[in-house]
C-alpha cells in the first residue's frame, strides 16, 4: 500500500507559520510514520532546518519541495495542512478544490475579511503545537 501523502504549507513569515507547524509535526511524529509528509515553498531557511532536525529527530518521512503549489503537486494528496497569520488568500485554494483536497488549516489573528466559520474552532490549534498535532492526527487516523 502505498503511503498517504500530505502536503504541508512551508511558508514562514507575515503570512505562514511553517515553524509552528513543524513543531506540532514533532508532537504528531508518532502516528506519522506510514505517511509521506512534503512542505512546498519552504524557503525560509530556519524552516529547512527545523524539518531537517524533525527528519532526524523522528524518522519521519518528510522533505521539502521548491515547486509552487499546482495542480500536478496536489492530485492524489489525503491532507493539505496550514497554519497561517491573518488570512488564507496567500494559500492554493483554486487547486485545492480543483483536485477535491482535504485541508486542515489554522488560522492565527483572523483579519476581518478573512473570518470563516471553518477556522474559528482552530483558534486555538492555530497558536498551540500540541493542539494542532492532535487535530493533524484526528483527520490522518480518524476514528
Amino acid at each position: 500500500m502505498a503511503a498517504r501523502r500530505i502536503v504541508l504549507d512551508g511558508i514562514e513569515g507575515a503570512e505562514g507559520r511553517a515553524l509552528l507547524l513543524v513543531s506540532a509535526l514533532h508532537h504528531a511524529a508518532s502516528g506519522l510514520h506510514d505517511c509521506q509528509l512534503v512542505m512546498l515553498r519552504a524557503e525560509d531557511r530556519a524552516v529547512r532546518a527545523a524539518v531537517e532536525a524533525l527528519r532526524w529527530d523522528t524518522g519521519l518521512a518528510i522533505g521539502v519541495v521548491d515547486e509552487p503549489y499546482g495542480v500536478a503537486t496536489l492530485q492524489g494528496v489525503a491532507l493539505f495542512v496550514a497554519i497561517g497569520s491573518r488570512t488564507v488568500h496567500y494559500l492554493p485554494w483554486q487547486q485545492i478544490a480543483a483536485c477535491g483536497v482535504p485541508t486542515l488549516i489554522a488560522l492565527q489573528f483572523p483579519s476581518a475579511d478573512a473570518v470563516d466559520r471553518r477556522f474559528l474552532p482552530l483558534q486555538r490549534a492555530a497558536h498551540d503545537p500540541k493542539i494542532f498535532a492532535s487535530m493533524v492526527l484526528a483527520k490522518v487516523r480518524p476514528r
